[in-house]
């Protein structure tokens, strides 16, 4: 997701200057190839939908597939399908590996039959924060509707004009640990320093399937938890390492690929702080992205997301400079393809979407569209395609007014909202004694009243002996539901991605909208 959250405990207000860019046109460069995969394949049992792949015809895109979650092996697996069924159409190959040694895997598609000189890039680039697992669904499908209908005039119109490279998932590395709620890179840092990766995992201590964090409280109070609480020991974990604080070494970084692009880092660093990474471009993933971008000129991108409801556009670190003709000629250009590809979205899935400039949602820096339009001039999109829950307010009307995200979600009943479950105090210690810990041992961080860290270090046992607290609060963000929740009508869902994706294409003037 595009959208930033703040702590429950500590807002930080940041500043950061507005500085101009540039946009412009590819400048022509002959069309590169991916680097095709050599290494072995292992031979994987196939499920239900590749067993209807024998004879050159696949399934992927029947919509009772998107009605369930896949995971990075799954989606691995049907693009592997994809390019064994349609060898003159499909490609796949890598942009790399990640830090961890995992594939980031890209079929290319287009007409082989049709000179490359001729044609355009388009990207669909998605799933680059590890948590959003919509938006990888999304590409994935997109990818299998267009191979599998191949007779439709357009799709062939569309595969003569243009080379379409489809990444379903940017990070792999964090897509499938979704119990750690990764959204940037996943990689074996030494976070606290005691000379030892990665020691000290999120582990669910208290048995429900959601990994919490925990906080001290002066007594229970369903009205209003938060304003109980005293201290802060951190997510449940065994304390592997042995220093007291929980989950202090687990898997993610902190660094965010979406916010790791070189363009505009200097200027941003300040107001990214943490996850802007340690450098421009810092992150593997980041290197790998920028260098296929590089090597494959593009006419149009779109980085599909989870979150929100909207399609945005360029800029996301300022407003559009009125005073610059070209750029502005552009950003009325990406604003009227927003427009077309949020109606497309909306009627398709049966959801309001909202269209604004990136900046004007609210201001980041170093994302992959503004390094896209900015640095290689491609008309760039960033594509949120979910946001959990809704009410009233939010049900579908196709009269809604586009600019409003209030308006704006996937109206799911059934989705888990965030827990915050209260144990006494003598029961969280048996829970704790359970898993091995004690509760002179466990460390806290002391709170004010405003909920503010303090700066004093104590033990859960000696914030009871203090009188600070009676019991313990235990709270998991609904996020922890991302990995194996499926929202209803994903099938939708996948469904209106492919046909905003499809109004990016048609926008580039080579390939007429049927509708049209």
């Amino acid at each position: 997701m595009k959208k930033k959250t703040l702590s429950a405990i500590m807002a930080v207000t940041l500043t950061a200057a507005m500085l101009a860019g540039c946009g412009g046109n590819n400048s022509p460069k002959e069309e590169q190839k991916p680097e095709k995969e050599t290494e072995e394949k292992k031979e994987e049992p196939k499920d239900e939908a590749e067993q209807v792949s024998e004879g050159g015809k696949t399934n992927w895109s029947n919509p009772e597939e998107w009605k369930k979650r896949h995971s990075v092996d799954d989606i691995y697996n049907m693009l592997t399908d994809l390019e064994k069924n349609y060898p003159e159409y499909a490609e796949l190959g890598s942009l790399g590996q990640t830090t961890k040694g995992n594939d980031i895997k890209v079929l290319t598609i287009t007409d082989e039959s049709v000179d490359a000189s001729t044609k355009t890039g388009i990207g669909w680039l998605a799933n680059i924060h590890g948590d959003e697992r919509e938006a990888g669904e999304s590409g994935a499908y997109a990818a299998a509707w267009m191979l599998e209908n191949l007779e439709d005039q357009t799709v062939q119109e569309i595969l003569k004009n243009h080379i379409v490279y489809v990444v379903p998932i940017l990070n792999p590395d964090s897509h499938n640990i979704y119990e750690y709620f990764v959204r940037g890179t996943s990689q074996e840092l030494d976070k606290n320093g005691d000379g030892e990766a990665c020691n000290d995992l999120y582990e669910d201590i208290t048995g429900d399937e959601w990994i919490g964090q925990i906080y001290a409280s002066s007594g229970k109070n369903e009205e209003d938890p938060w304003s109980t609480f005293t201290g802060y020991a951190g997510y449940e974990s065994k304390d592997l390492d042995g220093n007291g604080w929980l989950g202090d070494d687990s898997w993610a970084s902190g660094y965010d690929i979406n916010r790791n692009f070189d363009f505009m880092w200097e200027e941003g660093k300040e107001y990214n702080g943490k996850s802007g990474g340690e450098s421009a471009a810092s992150e593997v993933e980041t290197q790998l992205i920028q260098k296929f971008m590089e090597e494959h000129p593009m006419d149009a991108l779109a980085s599909l997301h989870t979150g929100i409801q909207t399609v945005l556009y360029p800029w996301c670190y300022r407003p559009a400079d009125v005073a610059n003709a070209q750029e502005m000629e552009d950003i009325k250009f990406m604003a009227d393809t927003s427009e077309k590809m949020r109606a497309a979205f909306e009627k398709t899935a049966q959801r309001n979407f909202y269209t604004m400039c990136s900046h004007d949602d609210y201001q980041t820096y170093c994302e992959l569209i503004d390094y896209a339009y900015g640095v290689h001039g491609i008309h760039a999109y960033t594509v949120e395609v979910y946001s959990a829950g809704g009410d009233e307010t939010t049900a579908y009307d196709p009269n809604h007014d586009p600019a409003d995200p209030n308006v704006c979600a996937w109206n799911d009943t059934d989705y888990p909202e965030s827990r915050m479950d209260y144990f006494e105090y003598d029961e969280f210690v048996k829970i704790l004694e359970d898993n091995g810990l004690k509760p002179d041992s466990v460390k806290m961080k002391v709170l004010n009243e405003e909920g503010d860290e303090t700066g004093e270090e104590t033990t859960l046992a000696a914030m009871k002996e203090a009188g600070k607290m009676q019991g313990i609060y235990v709270y998991a963000s609904d996020r922890n539901a991302r990995g194996s929740y499926v929202p209803e009508d994903q099938d939708m869902m996948v469904e209106g991605a492919k046909d905003a994706l499809l109004q990016m294409i048609y926008a580039e003037g080579k390939v007429k909208d049927p509708a049209q």
